[in-house]
């Protein structure tokens, strides 16, 4: 079989900066973020690592990336943009929760990168306008949409902690004394992101 042409710089044809990305999202779903490098990338599409420059300055742009199709994965079809801002900030918060949840060796390229992805950012501006048509400021709704981001986030990194460190969370062998209310609380409290998801929606609305 002939060899595959190589374009001028030493790419493969058809090689993109949204194909790099994807697969680089791939290795790190699969290795973790700390053993990923752009020589390993380089290797897994069968080019020489130096061409993947042509396409990404280094590897934080390539990370950026990464954060951008992140937050793609939400979908815009799973928004409803004629909805109220509660209802629309709702949505994407637990769309963005389920994603990262998805990519737990990834939560931590997304928390601290900006994201730049159009949907995103055509998002969020839609959501500070329906906000301050409501009578918020553009100030006020940008707090609100950064401090709902930080909580989706952490939630994410408490979630994916597991699946991170390969560390099981302790299993009580049996039911706490009725007056320890703390262990009680612990113990019958389940799932936490989505009432307090509410709860900052609620709190925000009034």
């Amino acid at each position: 079989m002939a060899p595959r042409k190589r374009s001028d710089d030493g790419s493969r044809p058809g090689l993109t900066r949204n194909g790099i990305a994807t697969t680089a999202l791939r290795m790190i779903d699969e290795g973790g973020s700390s053993a990923f490098s752009m020589r390993r990338l380089g290797a897994e599409l069968g080019v020489d690592p130096s061409a993947l420059y042509w396409h990404f300055r280094g590897r934080e742009e390539l990370f950026e990336a990464i954060a951008e199709i992140l937050v793609d994965e939400i979908g815009e079809a799973s928004l409803s943009w004629t909805a109220p801002w509660p209802d629309l900030l709702t949505a994407y918060c637990v769309r963005l929760y389920e994603v990262l949840i998805r990519h737990p060796h990834a939560v931590m390229v997304f928390a601290s990168r900006p994201v730049r992805s159009e949907f995103g950012v055509r998002a969020a501006n839609h959501a500070v306008e329906l906000m301050v048509a409501d009578g918020f400021t553009a100030a006020q709704a940008v707090q609100a949409i950064q401090a709902l981001r930080a909580y989706v986030v952490g939630c994410a990194l408490d979630v994916s902690a597991t699946a991170v460190t390969g560390l099981q969370p302790r299993q009580r062998s049996a039911r706490p004394p009725a007056d320890n209310l703390l262990a009680q609380g612990v113990l019958d409290a389940g799932e936490h992101f989505r009432p307090g998801l509410d709860a900052m929606i609620r709190g925000l609305s009034a």
